[in-house]
């Protein structure tokens, strides 16, 4: 079955369109449908049609996502199994059918990621440091605890050889730029930001109560995500450079939104899943490092249907 997705013919991208469908157009039915508390929605909007526009913005997520992967040459074959993985995921939690802050915060994320994935050569240009700074203010001002993995971008620019100084004092600019416009924003409108009282109140550790179903559901998902940790570990033994700092990139991202996650105190759970954006790529490759084939098979069709099983869990739940 894994070999149905390990190529980028036309009939994959249908397969693709099929199970977004599947996975989405079920919920258009449910009329007291539960989307959780999505900070900011956009409330003006039917909430079919913002249901039918988050299914066309996942799916353009889902084909940059596989975009990034093919291009940075992780493995020999063309393959889907990324988009479809994001498909699947983002499909876990009601918070992410429809338009609001998830949909919105996990853009952000694949933007740093698009932004980081495809600097050419070995040093990061002063520009992608001042798109990066944009993209981190961004998402602090909506979400401000996301403000402390400045450190983890430090470290990042570091990592691409930067000499100067120039490209870290870009990087803090661009934050502050974001910081401004909000402010402004919010003081010619007679408006507040609240952000300061928004850092304090949902910054701590989270309690969910989520279900037994919901619980094994991610600890499976965890489980493909440590070993695709375990694969880019692997990957990166016999990698060129370029290659190199790809999955280094992949892995901080990951690391500095999942302290995030679990930093953000009283936040719906879709809210606070930014990493699954990385996660995406890191289970990819736990999917896609197995050479022998039925071990691969087995742990991909595990993966579908789980997820799959996870959705319809979901869906019976709401109705």
């Amino acid at each position: 079955m894994l070999s149905l997705f390990n190529n980028q013919r036309p009939y994959t991208i249908l397969i693709l369109i099929v199970v977004m469908l599947a996975t989405r157009i079920p919920f258009l039915f449910l009329e007291n449908i539960h989307l959780g508390s999505t900070y900011w929605s956009l409330n003006f909007l039917n909430i079919k049609i913002s249901m039918f526009l988050t299914m066309l913005i996942v799916f353009g997520q889902a084909l940059w996502i596989n975009y990034l992967f093919t291009d940075a040459n992780f493995f020999e074959d063309r393959t889907v199994v990324p988009a479809l993985v994001w498909i699947l995921l983002s499909a876990f939690d009601e918070g992410f059918l429809v338009l609001g802050f998830p949909v919105m915060s996990s853009t952000l994320l694949l933007v740093m990621m698009h932004i980081l994935m495809k600097i050419k050569g070995s040093m990061i240009s002063p520009q992608s440091c001042f798109q990066l700074g944009l993209m981190v203010g961004a998402l602090s001002v909506f979400h401000p605890i996301s403000i402390i993995v400045m450190p983890f971008f430090v470290v990042i620019i570091y990592t691409f050889n930067t000499k100067g100084i120039r490209e870290y004092l870009l990087f803090f600019m661009a934050m502050s730029m974001t910081f401004f416009w909000a402010w402004s924003y919010v003081f010619l409108n007679d408006l507040s930001l609240k952000w300061i009282n928004r850092l304090i109140n949902n910054s701590g550790l989270p309690l969910y109560s989520i279900s037994i179903e919901e619980i094994i559901a991610w600890s499976v998902v965890s489980l493909f995500i440590i070993g695709g940790m375990v694969g880019m570990f692997l990957l990166m033994r016999s990698a060129f450079t370029k290659k190199k700092k790809n999955i280094k990139s992949i892995l901080m991202l990951f690391f500095s939104f999942s302290l995030v996650c679990l930093l953000s105190k009283d936040w719906d759970l879709s809210n606070i899943m930014m990493c699954l954006i990385p996660a995406s790529m890191m289970i990819s490759v736990a999917l896609l490092i197995i050479h022998k084939r039925k071990i691969a098979n087995f742990l991909f069709i595990t993966f579908v249907l789980g997820s799959f099983a996870t959705i319809v869990t979901k869906w019976i739940v709401s109705f």
